[in-house]
């Protein structure tokens, strides 16, 4: 069970202390914009990986505690919080955002912050966050709550 929580937070310091921080401005100084992109991407699908893969191997594992089950009404809770965390991230890859990923020249605009931007400025990360509540929902173990 100790890989699930290691590369959780592999995926998640990668994130926190290399791509809004100086250090990445440090990289992209020393290697460039492109070879940076390719190498977080990277690193990034490697740490999706390992994660997917070691929440396979906790699910099935021996200390894998099954905390709640699922009921009937977390069906159906899920399946409506799956649709809203769909249409979050459709939005969220579908609309111009200054605070996406190469996506600064938006700020140039005079209209660069509109329609749901007005309400979050990340609809996809909101996305991710309700897929995962969700998810949470009906995987009552121990794995699932340190993946979701």
């Amino acid at each position: 069970m100790i890989q699930l929580p290691a590369a959780a937070a592999f995926f998640v310091l990668i994130h926190l202390l290399i791509s809004g921080t100086r250090v990445r401005d440090t990289l992209v100084g020393r290697m460039g914009e492109g070879v940076y992109m390719g190498l977080f991407s990277l690193l990034s699908v490697a740490g999706l990986t390992w994660m997917i893969m070691a929440y396979g191997a906790a699910r099935s594992g021996p200390e894998n505690t099954v905390y709640w089950g699922l009921g009937e009404a977390t069906r159906h809770i899920q399946l409506l919080l799956q649709f809203i965390a769909l249409v979050f991230v459709v939005i969220g890859l579908t609309t111009p955002n200054p605070t996406s990923v190469k996506q600064e020249g938006v700020l140039q605009r005079e209209d660069a912050v509109k329609g749901v931007l007005r309400i979050t400025r990340h609809p996809f990360l909101w996305g991710v966050a309700i897929w995962a509540m969700g998810h949470l929902i009906v995987n009552g173990d121990r794995a699932g709550m340190t993946l979701f």
